[in-house]
């Protein structure tokens, strides 16, 4: 019992950086997958954010207008994420 009081309030306070970091690194991994969505979703209602912007951009179209407003609205809530977790980053 005296040892997780330890691990609470010594060793915890410790690694909020790792775990903040680690938290952005995996965030940032999840959120950007593209290529699990684009094999396995075959509904394009079903698409990722990121998977998105692929939607914008082909081969005989491309709308750079819809691709640009696509990647600020998909790159916002990681943006988000750091701005709330950067002053746990070293």
């Amino acid at each position: 019992m005296r040892y997780l009081e330890n691990v609470f309030s010594v060793i915890l306070p410790l690694l909020k950086p790792v775990v903040a970091t680690s938290g952005i690194i995996f965030a940032m991994n999840v959120w950007n997958d593209f290529q699990l969505p684009l094999y396995f979703l075959s509904d394009s209602s079903k698409w990722t954010l990121p998977l998105t912007v692929y939607s914008f951009y082909g081969k005989y179209f491309s709308s750079w207008n819809y691709v640009f407003a696509d990647m600020i609205i998909t790159a916002l809530p990681l943006l988000i994420i750091y701005m709330f977790a950067q002053k746990y980053i070293v």
